[in-house]
């Protein structure tokens, strides 16, 4: 029943991103769906006393009418409209009805509903509307006690109709009562909730940062520390330099390519999605083309399997960093040993998601280590090449373009990682 009055007000096929907005749509819509069914009710009461005079049924079916108005303005996403409608008609059917009849039907009490279901709907950033709102009851509240001020006459009930009627306006009173409490908590409850989640990436980012400064220091340094041994070895031994600036070669590379991972992960955290039509085998040749110089790359053979034709709605950059990042493992942890070394990508899409797969034949990891080589530094080998970062920062990536990484492995036979992203245009 929940979703089915949900699409009465909004629609179907409608999505309202603000929480605080849909939550104010909603509460209207129930007052609009109240006003409806209160004047049915009210309509049936007076057919059975026969004692309603006919421009009283009018007021009543026109306050069904405003109810109705107020509905399809919120489905047409006029929303403004449809609150602006519920109030003034509201408060002018209200005062019409509550200056022509005892103050013992009740009539009143719909007066301090609506100056209250003011300021839930439109909250303390347009509460000056809310007040103006609530200002224009309290003068209506009082000129509804001048009898002589309504345009209809004054219509005198018995005892029964008098009870009935405060029954149906107590009702009806409590139940706005009980849609604003419901508002007010829903949105209490999200927002406490979005606190608590903030509150927790916040504790997990202090805790990555406390990992993420203790080794980035000794892995900045390390490398420089080994350089500069290696020169005060070349300069005592000066046969030996083009071995020793070989092997200086290799500790520079390995330091660019952690501040390549580093600069990764800050561009992933700083930098908002934003989607492109890629052409994903062109970007695939692109990220091969750009770790051809890695060691060992000139010796693996580079396979794709996908269709020149495929393009995908997704974030470049971001799809860069994940393959760039697999693709550089695929190299760095291959089997030489094996007749026909190999990394093959492939890439296909269907009506709701896009898959890309990197699959090679190298040394395959552990099982044991399967849950963990997604976490920051987590090394899977004690000669491990590799910053510990890029699986790390393969997974946040996914997580911003909201993707799904998983792993197939088996040790000394090969690797293959899934790349899940959905689809959504």
């Amino acid at each position: 029943m929940r979703k089915a009055v949900r699409d009465l007000i909004i629609g179907r096929n409608y999505f309202i991103e603000s929480h605080t907005e849909y939550r104010a749509v909603l509460m209207s819509g129930w007052y609009a769906i109240l006003t409806i069914l209160v004047a049915g009710v009210y309509m049936a009461v007076d057919a059975l006393f026969r004692q309603e005079p006919p421009e009283t049924l009018m007021v009543f079916a026109l306050c069904m009418t405003t109810g109705i108005a107020s509905l399809v303005l919120h489905r047409q996403r006029r929303h403004s409209l449809a609150n602006v409608i519920i109030f003034c008609s509201l408060g002018a059917v209200v005062f019409v009805l509550a200056s022509s009849e005892a103050v013992a039907t009740g009539a009143f009490l719909y007066f301090l509903i609506i100056s209250v279901a003011a300021f839930a709907l439109y909250g303390y950033a347009r509460k000056k509307l809310a007040f103006a709102i609530s200002g224009c009851m309290l003068i209506l509240f009082l000129l509804s006690l001048h009898h002589e001020l309504s345009p209809l006459s004054f219509r005198h009930y018995s005892a029964d109709y008098m009870r009935v009627s405060l029954i149906i306006n107590f009702i009806a009173a409590l139940l706005s009562l009980v849609i604003i409490s419901l508002l007010v908590a829903g949105l209490h409850h999200y927002h406490a909730r979005q606190i608590q989640q903030q509150h927790d990436e916040l504790s997990k980012a202090n805790v990555e940062l406390d990992r993420f400064v203790y080794s980035t220091s000794h892995d900045l340094r390390a490398p420089i520390s080994s350089v500069m041994g290696l020169i005060n070895l070349a300069s005592i031994n000066k046969q030996e330099t083009d071995y020793y600036l070989g092997l200086m070669k290799k500790r520079l590379q390995s330091l660019d390519d952690f501040i390549r991972d580093i600069t990764d992960y800050s561009r992933n955290n700083r930098l908002a999605v934003e989607k492109k039509n890629v052409a994903v085998s062109c970007l695939a040749m692109d990220v091969w083309e750009g770790l051809r110089f890695i060691e060992g790359a000139d010796r693996i053979r580079f396979k794709m399997d996908i269709d020149p034709q495929l393009e995908v709605l997704t974030d470049p950059s971001r799809i860069k960093i994940v393959l760039g990042n697999l693709l550089s493992n695929a190299i760095r942890y291959h089997d030489f040993s094996k007749a026909d070394p190999f990394v093959r990508v492939a890439a296909f899409k269907n009506q709701h998601a896009f898959y890309l797969e990197v699959h090679d034949n190298g040394q395959g990891i552990d099982n044991r280590y399967k849950q963990k080589i997604f976490d920051m530094f987590f090394r899977a080998h004690e000669n491990s090449k590799g910053s510990g970062l890029g699986l790390y920062i393969v997974k946040e990536a996914l997580l911003k373009v909201e993707g799904a990484i998983d792993v197939e492995t088996t040790l000394h036979q090969g690797t293959t990682f899934k790349v899940r992203l959905p689809l959504k245009g």
